[in-house]
C-alpha cells in the first residue's frame, strides 16, 4: 500500500488541488459503471479512482468503464463501508479525496465546485456539496449542510451531510482515524464521528454548487432508526468528550432526541415522536427545526404525511 500524500502549507494552492476518488462496491454490479461514468466526466478530472471491491466475487472489472483518470481496484474482505472507505483513503496518492458510493453519481461540474471551493479556502478539511436524494418510495429531498460558520455545532444536532458529496482533506482525516470502524450497525453513524472529528479541529465548508445525487433506500431509512444507532452514537459523543474534559454538549443531545422523534413521527407512533421533540427543546428552545418537527405532530397523520411530502417536492424542484 502506499503512504497517503501529506501536503505541504509551503505548496501553492494550484499544486495542492489534485483528488482521488475512493467508490465502495457491495452489491452494486449494476450501478458502479454510472457512478464511475459520472467521474470521468469530471474537470479537473481526479488523478485515480480506487474502488474498492467486496463483492462476492472477483470479476468487478467486467463491468467497469474505461476512464482517462487511472483506475485501481482493490479486492478487499467485507467489513463495511467505513473499512472499505479507510481502505482507499489509505491508498489514495493525492492531497484531497472524494467519496462517492456505488449507486450515487455526481454531476459533471462536481470537482470543479471543490476545486474552486479549496482554492478560496485552502485551510478548511472538510468540503461538502449538495444531494439530490431520491428514495424507493419516489420522493426527493435536497439536504443543505450549511457548515460554513459554526459547522461544529450544526453537525452536532443534525448530520445533514452526504458522504457521496463530499471531499477530504487526507492528511486531516488519516490523523483522526478515517471512517469510525467497529460500531454496532454497520451503516449508521460512521461517517458523523469522522465529520465532527475534522469540524472540532479545523473549519468546514459548504460548496453549494457541488451537486450529486444519491440513491435511498427505505430498508436504509428504517435500520436507521434501530436503538443501537444511539448506542453507537453516545460512544463516538463519549469518545470526542471524556469525561475528564467535557460533558456532552447539549447539541448533540438535542439532535439524538430529534433524530429519534423523526423516527418515531415517521413510524407513525406522533406521541412519542412528540417526547423526544420535548426533550430536545428542552435543551435547545431556539432551534426552528424542532419546533416546525413539534407542530407536525399535533398534526391528523395524514395531514402531516402531506405536508412532509409537499415539502420534499418544493425542495426536489427548487434542486433543478
Amino acid at each position: 500500500m502506499r503512504p497517503c500524500a501529506v501536503p505541504s502549507r509551503s505548496m501553492s494552492v494550484s499544486a495542492e488541488v489534485r483528488f482521488s476518488v475512493v467508490i465502495p462496491v457491495y452489491r452494486g454490479r449494476a450501478t458502479v459503471a454510472r457512478a464511475v461514468a459520472s467521474v470521468d466526466r469530471q474537470n479537473p478530472a481526479p488523478n485515480e479512482i480506487v474502488v474498492i471491491d467486496n463483492e462476492p466475487d472477483s470479476r468487478l472489472q467486467e463491468v467497469l468503464p474505461a476512464t482517462r483518470s487511472r483506475l485501481i481496484v482493490v479486492p478487499e474482505p467485507r467489513r463495511g463501508a467505513a473499512a472499505a472507505r479507510n481502505a482507499g483513503l489509505r491508498l489514495a496518492a493525492s492531497p484531497y479525496v472524494a467519496f462517492l458510493d456505488c449507486d450515487d453519481s455526481w454531476d459533471p461540474g462536481f470537482l470543479a465546485a471543490m476545486e474552486r471551493a479549496i482554492r478560496r479556502h485552502p485551510s478548511a478539511a472538510l468540503y461538502t456539496g449538495k444531494a439530490f436524494v431520491i428514495r424507493d418510495d419516489g420522493s426527493r429531498r435536497v439536504p443543505a449542510a450549511r457548515i460554513d460558520h459554526r459547522g461544529f455545532q450544526k453537525i452536532l444536532i443534525h448530520n445533514s451531510i452526504t458522504t457521496s458529496a463530499t471531499v477530504v482533506l487526507a492528511e486531516a482525516a488519516m490523523s483522526h482515524g478515517g471512517f469510525r470502524e467497529g460500531l454496532r450497525l454497520a451503516a449508521g453513524c460512521e461517517d458523523w464521528a469522522l465529520w465532527l472529528a475534522l469540524l472540532r479541529t479545523q473549519p468546514g465548508v459548504t460548496v453549494p454548487a457541488a451537486h450529486a445525487t444519491r440513491f435511498e433506500d427505505l430498508d436504509t431509512l428504517r435500520m436507521r432508526g434501530d436503538a443501537t444507532l444511539y448506542l453507537d452514537m453516545l460512544d463516538v459523543l463519549r469518545e470526542l468528550f471524556p469525561p475528564d474534559t467535557d460533558d456532552i454538549p447539549a447539541a448533540a443531545l438535542a439532535g439524538m432526541a430529534m433524530h429519534r422523534g423523526t423516527q418515531a413521527l415517521r413510524g407513525g407512533d406522533a406521541g412519542e415522536a412528540r417526547g423526544h421533540f420535548l426533550s430536545a427543546l428542552r435543551l435547545q428552545p431556539v432551534q426552528t427545526r424542532l419546533w416546525l418537527w413539534l407542530a407536525l405532530s399535533w398534526l391528523p397523520p395524514q395531514l402531516a404525511r402531506r405536508i412532509r411530502s409537499l415539502r420534499r417536492r418544493a425542495l426536489g424542484v427548487a434542486s433543478r
